[in-house]
């Protein structure tokens, strides 16, 4: 059987006790680029600094990277309870509540390093979105620091089968003792056998008629396209990178919360004449904006607004389209048609 995985990497302020294989570093980062299945948050993560210390009171300090399965008997109860019971719940669904409170920032792991700057974090919505977890605002919640609530219920953790951590262990001389935290936690989903093909219906009224929309998903992957053939393609990875969900199915384009303050900036950039490849922020959509500069002839303070969101708009036209299963094509069509006749449809 084959394992598909799915990495979320997460800043997780705590301590395991638990059975871990050590890995090196470029183990972990070649497991970290398997197969991953729709859904997927890749993500890398650390704790925060605990109050008082001081690296400079190191003598010596390591990172260990290691692989920790819940299929041995001595991590069996970090899986446990399957089910909330009596206001518990297992470790997956303690972290996914946690990320979704604001408690907990989620980061992306991208090209198999671990990174914590902020343009690498990952909103808590877009976590649930890709996990397809329901959430709803909490009380308290903002824009700039938006707050979530789950239902444990609705957290489904019978995939998690392994964690991923990452340690550090260090020797501090002030203290002549020896330290050891989880500075990083990476549950790992798992499914076996080789499932590519589910579907989501999306029922509702229109007038006295009832529609059903079926949409066809499909997780596979291919050495060109890792994250999935049917998920946005890498080129538009600058715009959208996660998976599209039901809004955007129904024709309401969600977009990460990072382009907000990002496309300010590259349009103060663009009106400006600066060079963006010279900012981290927004180097990335350099090679987009060389490529629809020419079609404008002048772009000012009045305008760069309204062209950056037309832009955006035509990338996210790209992503439905790379997200469709089946093409707006005529080979497309025929595969459809063949596809409505197999499962009882009558021409």
């Amino acid at each position: 059987m084959k394992n598909i995985a799915i990495i979320l990497s997460l800043i997780l302020a705590c301590t395991l006790t638990a059975h871990a294989q050590q890995q090196s570093t470029s183990q972990l980062r070649r497991a970290s680029q398997g197969t991953a299945t729709s859904g997927n948050v890749t993500a890398a993560a650390r704790s925060a600094q605990p109050s008082g210390r001081d690296d400079s009171d190191l003598q010596w300090m390591r990172t260990i990277y290691r692989s920790l399965s819940l299929q041995d008997d001595a991590n069996a109860p970090l899986a446990f309870p399957e089910e909330t019971a009596d206001g518990g719940d297992n470790l997956f669904r303690t972290v996914m509540k946690l990320v979704a409170s604001g408690k907990v920032p989620a980061y992306e792991f991208v090209d198999g390093r671990e990174s914590f700057t902020p343009s690498r974090r990952v909103d808590p919505a877009e976590s649930m979105r890709r996990f397809d977890i329901p959430f709803r605002e909490a009380k308290g919640s903002t824009l700039k620091a938006p707050v979530y609530e789950v239902e444990s219920a609705d957290i489904l953790s019978d995939d998690v089968k392994s964690y991923y951590l990452i340690e550090r262990w260090e020797f501090n001389r002030h203290t002549n003792r020896m330290e050891t935290r989880v500075e990083a936690i990476c549950p790992v989903l798992h499914t076996d056998g080789d499932p590519h093909n589910t579907i989501t219906p999306i029922a509702r009224k229109n007038g006295e008629f009832f529609e059903l929309d079926l949409v066809l998903r499909n997780n596979i992957t291919t050495e060109e396209f890792p994250l999935g053939v049917y998920h946005p393609h890498q080129e538009l990875h600058h715009i959208k990178k996660e998976n599209i969900g039901l809004i955007e199915v129904m024709g309401l384009a969600v977009l990460p919360s990072r382009l907000r303050e990002e496309l300010e900036l590259l349009g103060e950039y663009i009106v400006e004449g600066k060079d963006i490849d010279s900012n981290e922020t927004i180097a990335k959509h350099g090679q987009w904006v060389k490529e629809f500069l020419p079609k404008y002839e002048a772009i000012t303070e009045e305008n760069v607004r309204d062209i950056l969101r037309a832009e955006v708009g035509f990338v996210f036209e790209k992503v439905l389209e790379d997200s469709g299963v089946y093409k707006c094509t005529q080979q497309g069509r025929k595969f459809f048609e063949r596809f409505l006749l197999k499962v009882g449809f009558e021409r």
